[in-house]
């Protein structure tokens, strides 16, 4: 039995966020019995895009350097499969990537004061990509130092 297809997409339709295209299949049958087995009509879901939707950090600047540990977190939907995170800094003219994998989180120990921004691009399974945008400035001030001590009274002094 010999069939011919012709597929034309007829319309989409939104149903609770996700988008559909019906196809609608003609065949040149030889046979009502393969009309029966092979209706014509199908529906392909066609996924969202991806899109960001937050970059946050647990910890609210200023932080010390060396002292601090700031947890940033990247959230999108959308896209197809499996989502691969990039971390970014920026302090100056000067971006460096972080870190790379699939982890949605990453924990960051600055070692020098400044100011630096940050920015998270978002990979789906198909290299869809979505990118958060730089943060605005996060100030990390020096390192608490303890350099001496230094008593307001001198010895001996009296148990109280």
């Amino acid at each position: 039995m010999m069939l011919r297809k012709k597929q034309w997409m007829i319309s989409s339709i939104t149903i609770s966020f996700k988008t559909y295209v019906i196809l609608l299949t003609c065949l040149t049958l030889l046979s009502v019995s393969a009309a029966i087995k092979n209706p014509g009509v199908s529906a392909q879901e066609i996924p969202a895009p991806i899109e960001f939707t937050s970059l946050t950090a647990d910890r609210q600047a200023p932080q010390a350097a060396v002292m601090s540990t700031i947890r940033w977190t990247a959230r999108a939907t959308g896209g197809v499969g499996a989502y691969t995170y990039e971390f970014h800094t920026l302090s100056g003219s000067k971006e460096k990537l972080e870190q790379t994998g699939s982890s949605p989180k990453w924990d960051w120990t600055p070692m020098e004061a400044g100011q630096y921004r940050v920015k998270t691009i978002v990979r789906d399974t198909l290299g869809n990509t979505a990118d958060s945008g730089w943060s605005p400035d996060y100030e990390i001030v020096p390192e608490l130092l303890f350099k001496e001590l230094v008593p307001d009274r001198t010895a001996p002094q009296a148990a109280v």
